[in-house]
């Protein structure tokens, strides 16, 4: 198929899914449709967070330090910059994604965030005097190491299993790892806990070993420690199997019936629906979100009534959406921000995601996530 930047193509056939791992049992319990999409590999229809790619810098910094035995010493700028350099050139070669670059100008304390993880990784090098190959030179042992249920149906990598004064399982995570509760109390984040539980049950399921601690460990800060239940680890990996059952029940229903109603595994809500990349083709999401309530994204789906350039070279929009309503869109980048510009005219169905509320006038403006699509009519 082939794709043109800024034309929304239509949304992808879900397919089953083989295996389950720790992370997507956690995302398909708010929403199917998304892990199912992504486990298909179905290209994203909006940017990433600019925060989220150094996130991945972070870590593929954090596993290459790991896997390859780079001694403390050797944990310089330059490493740094080789694993940024990797993500930049991904970023810059997405029509989504180039204004994002470079990550320095669109994080905020892009430099502190470098500075905190070449910190976390040294200390990391010095802890570990383990020969490092890939299996930490002792079967089980070592970074990125593959745990998996003994049926193949829960699986995935765990981040770091060493052994200190007992066996351990280690997360990193390149972000806050605590939340407050309903009671403004700081805790663990649930997902992080139920990750780690359940690599607890799959390392034991893999080399029949049970690890005596598990630690959730941040770039900055001191390491979470997480409670090794046996029955609640053991459980969590059942609950996964289920999941996966049930959800590639659904899709093969789908399938018997030839549908593309694929309302049965989407679960809009304002806090699963924001970070998500394939909000444009998600039914589902557009009709709950069909007035841009509050805590929800700023996105409109309409026809557009009006295209012009203004004076700083920047173009508007006006799009009535299914109500009537008309919507001032301005501020939009020309040229290869927005590919779609040059495919819409007026009577073009289009939709406009993550846009910004200015000020003080309260139109809708660009932001730095800011993404125009031509919408088929039939969406």
């Amino acid at each position: 198929m082939t794709i043109t930047p800024g034309e929304l193509f239509a949304a992808a056939r879900p397919m089953p899914l083989k295996r389950i791992s720790p992370s997507r049992f956690v995302g398909l319990q708010r929403c199917r449709l998304r892990e199912v999409w992504t486990a298909s590999r179905t290209p994203a229809l909006l940017p990433a967070s600019a925060r989220a790619r150094l996130g991945t810098v972070v870590h593929r910094l954090l596993e290459r330090v790991g896997k390859d035995a780079v001694p403390a010493e050797q944990v310089t700028t330059e490493l740094w910059n080789e694993e940024l350099q990797k993500i930049e050139s991904e970023m810059e070669a997405s029509w989504l994604d180039r204004s994002l670059v470079p990550l320095h100008l669109t994080v905020p304390n892009a430099e502190v965030h470098k500075l905190r993880a070449l910190d976390r990784a040294r200390r990391m090098a010095a802890e570990l005097p383990l020969k490092r190959d890939g299996t930490g030179g002792t079967k089980g042992l070592g970074f990125e190491v593959w745990v998996q249920s003994s049926d193949g149906l829960v699986g995935g990598f765990v981040d770091c299993a060493l052994r200190d004064d007992c066996l351990v399982l280690r997360d990193y995570k390149s972000g806050a790892i605590y939340e407050k509760d309903d009671g403004n109390e700081s805790n663990v984040r649930a997902e992080y806990v139920i990750q780690i539980q359940m690599y607890a049950a799959l390392y034991n399921d893999t080399f029949g070993l049970w690890p005596e601690r598990l630690e959730i460990v941040p770039v900055r800060g001191e390491e979470a420690k997480v409670q090794v239940d046996k029955l609640r680890c053991s459980q969590l990996v059942q609950d996964a199997k289920a999941l996966l059952a049930e959800v590639n029940a659904t899709v093969a229903a789908l399938h018997d019936r030839g549908a593309s109603d694929l309302s049965t595994l989407a679960k809009p809500s304002a806090e699963t629906c924001s970070p998500c990349g394939f909000r444009p083709q998600c039914q589902e999401y557009l009709a709950a979100n069909a007035d841009m309530q509050e805590r929800w994204p700023l996105d409109i789906v309409g026809t557009v009534s009006r295209i012009q350039t203004l004076g700083n070279g920047s173009v508007a929009l006006a799009l009535t959406d299914r109500r009537g309503t008309v919507h001032s869109v301005r501020g939009l980048t020309p040229g290869q921000r927005h590919p779609a510009l040059t495919l819409i005219e007026p009577g073009s169905h289009v939709g406009v995601f993550n846009l910004q509320r200015g000020y003080p006038a309260k139109d809708l403006r660009e932001g730095p996530y800011t993404t125009v699509y031509r919408v088929p009519k039939c969406s």
